[in-house]
């Protein structure tokens, strides 16, 4: 689920991408957001799989990665 996911994300972000106006990108944007539920989807579950001693772990290591995110997003610079 989670590869078909960042199939159909790439393939809304090249349709994104050859936009020729702004309604078509607000479509293709729209696109975009079905295929990152997944994403989500995917991270929620993974918690069962771990030992109840690792999860701390792992999900401050997803909340940092998540923040860098953020951060490089608004610029570049920063990274």
């Amino acid at each position: 689920m989670f590869l078909i996911g960042v199939a159909c994300f790439t393939a809304a972000s090249a349709f994104c991408g050859f936009a020729p106006s702004i309604e078509w990108l607000i479509a293709a944007r729209v696109l975009q957001g079905s295929p990152a539920r997944s994403y989500a989807t995917g991270s929620g579950d993974r918690h069962r799989h771990l030992p109840p001693h690792e999860r701390g772990q792992a999900f401050s290591l997803f909340g940092l990665s998540a923040g860098l995110a953020a951060v490089c997003g608004r610029s570049s610079a920063a990274c």
